[in-house]
Formats: structure tokens, C-alpha cells, sequence
């Protein structure tokens, strides 16, 4: 991400189409690196169909698809790219919902807090080095860029896949 962040720094609309591959990558492996905590016998139907998971994801969508039309104004020639980044980070994001969601892990919450603040700098990012650009913007920006890195990297350090919470010791 690094190589990301100095080719957002150095002409955002130049190396667009490099940002969206760098950042899909990173989606990637962030996928593969949970992916073996995510027990998908565990997973209930029912959690995706409740009324505030339907109403959040509209949201989501609602987001993806305003900052999506935004940027295909600016960037017309890296579509490709865009739609590439936005499925890897969905994936990313839902395997991590997932994980949450199956509550065998006590710092599960930490991947959803990822989740958010990946959001927040995939929305925020195009808006500030497109249209509106403001200093505080880049700094929430990497703020929320290197605690995202951070709390995802002490996720993979304390948790290990093999080591689940049982039902005693979740209530107690």
C-alpha cells in the first residue's frame, strides 16, 4: 500500500488505473490472509436476510454506486479497473462480515472496524484528489489508512484460527 499511497501523492488521475490494481491486490491478499478463520458451515442464512443487514448493504450499494458514477466522468478508460477494485473489496469486506457474523472469535469486531474504515478511505479518496481537495481530508484519510493496517495486522498477530470461543465463554 505503500507504492499506492506515493502514486496517489505524486498524479491520482495519471496513475489511476495503477491505484486500482494496487489496491485490488491488497484487497486480495487481505482476503486470503482471513480466509481460514472463516468457517462457512458456521454461516446462517438468516443473518443475511434480517432487516438491518438488508438496510446497511442497501447503503453500501447506494455508496458504491454514487462515488462509482462520479468517477466515471473523470476516469473513463480505467472502468475495467474500478469495477475490479470495487469486487475485491466487496469480497474483502463480506468475508470479514462473515467472520463477525459467525462469532467464534472474540476479536472479530476488529475486522469489521477494518471494514468501515476501508469504506471510508475507498469513498473519501476519489472526492478529495478529484473534486474537492482539503488538507484534512488527506490527513483522515491516512489516519484511517495506517490504523486500518494496524488493527488488521494485531487481528492476525492475537487471533488464531485454531483457537475458537466456545458458548460459556462468550456470555461470560
Amino acid at each position: 500500500m505503500i507504492f499506492c499511497d506515493v502514486l496517489i501523492y505524486t498524479d491520482f488521475i495519471f496513475n489511476f488505473s495503477y491505484i486500482c490494481i494496487l489496491t485490488s491486490l491488497y484487497f486480495i491478499f487481505c482476503t486470503i490472509a482471513i480466509r481460514k478463520y472463516l468457517f462457512i458451515k458456521t454461516v446462517q442464512r438468516s443473518t443475511f436476510l434480517s432487516i438491518p443487514i438488508l438496510i446497511s448493504s442497501a447503503l453500501v450499494a447506494y455508496l458504491i454506486f454514487s462515488i462509482s458514477q462520479l468517477l466515471i466522468d473523470m476516469v473513463r478508460e480505467a472502468i475495467p479497473e474500478v469495477v475490479f477494485c470495487l469486487f475485491s473489496s466487496t469480497v474483502y469486506m463480506l468475508v470479514a462480515y462473515l467472520i463477525y457474523m459467525q462469532d467464534t472469535y472474540r476479536d472479530g469486531l476488529k475486522l469489521i472496524i477494518v471494514s468501515c474504515l476501508c469504506i471510508f478511505i475507498i469513498s473519501l479518496l476519489p472526492i478529495n484528489e478529484l473534486f474537492y481537495f482539503n488538507n484534512i481530508f488527506t490527513v483522515l484519510i491516512n489516519v484511517a489508512h495506517v490504523l486500518s493496517m494496524y488493527i488488521f495486522m494485531k487481528f492476525l498477530l492475537e487471533t488464531t484460527p485454531e483457537k475458537t470461543i466456545d458458548a460459556n465463554e462468550r456470555y461470560l
